[in-house]
């Protein structure tokens, strides 16, 4: 099995951008919905507490994932090549 370790960090970037160390340090209702506001402003980029869309945060949600998906993409047809050596065929 696989451990997508890019995904999990991330997500973990994510939720340490959008304050989860507060609810941790006060687990209060008001800190956790207050996180949570921050999260998901990542994915919808509707900031709920200013009811405003806010593009820079959805393009801080979706941005790392689509490079990753960039990078997987240009790293597989990388790694998918034959070795070539000059005039030497490898068959």
């Amino acid at each position: 099995m696989k451990v997508p370790i890019v995904s999990l960090g991330i997500v973990a970037g994510q939720l340490v951008a959008s304050g989860v160390s507060s609810v941790i340090a006060s687990p209060s209702a008001a800190n956790i919905l207050a996180v949570l506001d921050n999260f998901q402003s990542f994915y919808s980029g509707y900031d709920f507490t200013e009811r405003n869309f806010n593009p820079k945060r959805w393009l801080l949600g979706y941005g790392p994932w689509i490079a990753k998906g960039a990078g997987s993409k240009i790293m597989s047809a990388v790694g998918s090549r034959k070795p070539s050596l000059p005039f030497i065929s490898i068959s």
